[in-house]
Parts: structure tokens; sequence; C-alpha cells
């Protein structure tokens, strides 16, 4: 299992065949989207990292937010990420499942419909805004959408899943050469627990499976993993995350 390339793919960095790397210094690789999001400004690093590649880094963003998404057993660079002032922002599981092993089970009280036209796109944006939090930061995460989907063109895609015909959960599936990764999968609190959390990770993966993937990845916050789990996906190692903000 090439645990890089497979990092490649949870961080915005590939789409379909093609790879997008906007920075590279020493052993770090950087992408940076036009949203001023943390959580879409990302760097992972190959190999040893020494300070002045860390400056680089911070000199490439400047004052935008970022992420540095690092081994959680790679102590010795983790040290020199928090001396250089980084924070830890905690531990989040990479997971992986062979969409053979995909366990689906359907209800009728659960639809899952993939947002193609703008309404139902601004009601992907609305639900997602609510559950991460980005109410406040809103015009911000549409800049970074709009910037991955510039880039992923018709390698990415947006699902909202309904219960009892309220949109109550989301995701986003983007492609890669032969495996696909989920993100921002997420329920809003008061539907939570009766099966549209597994739907929304499920659906999705059943008809990338019908298109010819075979495997997906996903990097879970600790309170989604059993969520993953239920489905089928295994933890394969753990990132530490930090940021400069």
């Amino acid at each position: 299992m090439n645990h890089l390339l497979f990092l490649q793919s949870l961080l915005f960095m590939n789409f379909g065949h093609n790879q997008f790397i906007d920075y590279q210094v020493g052993n770090c690789l950087a992408m940076k989207t036009e949203g001023n999001i943390g959580r879409f400004n990302r760097v992972f690093n190959t190999g040893p990292l020494s300070p002045t590649d860390i400056e680089h880094i911070k000199v490439f963003f400047d004052n935008m937010p970022f992420t540095w998404i690092i081994d959680a057993q790679d102590r010795q660079n983790r040290q020199l990420l928090e001396d250089s002032s980084f924070f830890f922002k905690g531990y989040f599981p990479a997971l992986f499942l062979n969409l053979q092993q995909l366990s689906c089970a359907t209800q009728t009280d659960i639809t899952v419909k993939e947002a193609v036209e703008k309404d139902d796109f601004n009601i992907w944006v609305s639900l997602t805004s609510q559950i991460y939090n980005y109410v406040e930061n809103k015009a911000e995460f549409i800049k970074a959408l709009q910037f991955l989907k510039n880039r992923a063109q018709e390698n990415i895609k947006f699902y909202i899943g309904y219960y009892h015909g309220e949109p109550a959960s989301t995701c986003m599936l983007i492609y890669h050469e032969d495996h696909v990764s989920i993100h921002f999968v997420g329920t809003l609190k008061q539907f939570r627990r009766n099966g549209v959390g597994s739907a929304i990770i499920a659906l999705p993966l059943l008809l990338a499976k019908d298109q010819g993937y075979h495997a997906a990845l996903l990097m879970a916050s600790p309170e989604g993993l059993p969520l993953a789990q239920k489905v089928g996906f295994e933890e394969y190692t753990t990132y530490a995350i930090y940021g400069n903000y």
C-alpha cells in the first residue's frame, strides 16, 4: 500500500489521472486553493524536514491558513513543526475500503441524490456549512470549493442524503486513477442515528464500484471512525494535523 500516493488523494492533490502540486521545496509538497480556509490548503512531507524548508512553506502561503498533515509516529518532524509555531489540531485515522467489501443496506426512508443542478449544490453548501461550522466563513468555503471544481472537472461529485424527504447529510466524492476518496461526510445533528450517515457514505461508493473503481479512501475524525467502519472501512495509519492558525 503506497501511503504517500493515497495521502495525495486525500489532500486534493490529484484528480482523475492528473496531479496538482502548487509548490515543492525539499521533501515538502503543498496545495493552495483560493479559499481562506486552512482545511483546503495543505502540506505534507515525504521525508525529513528542515527549518529552512518549513520557512519556505510559510512564505509560500503568506498569511493564508493551512494545515500540515504528518504521520503520527513521525516524532522528529512533528517536533520541528511545533518548534516552528505550528499548532496541533488532532489525530485523524486514514481508512481504506476494498469496494468489493462494501456493506450497503437500503432503507426506504433514505435517498441519496447527486447535487448536479445549481439549487442542489446550494443546498449541499448550506448543509455542509452547518455541519462543519463554516456558516460565518461561507464565502471563503464556496471559493475553495469552486477552485476544486475547476481543477477536478468531471472527477468530483457532491451528494445529499435525504431522510423522509428532508436534506440531512452530505459528502463529496473525488475520482482518482483507480480509486475514489470521500470527503465532507456529515449529518445534521437532528438526523443522526437513523441510518442516513451510513447511506451518504455507502450509496455514492456503490455507484463508484459500478463504474469500475476498486477502492475508497477516507480520512475520518475520531468521532466519525465507527460510522466509516460500519460500511467496511479499515484504518491503515493515523495522521497528526498541524496548522498555522
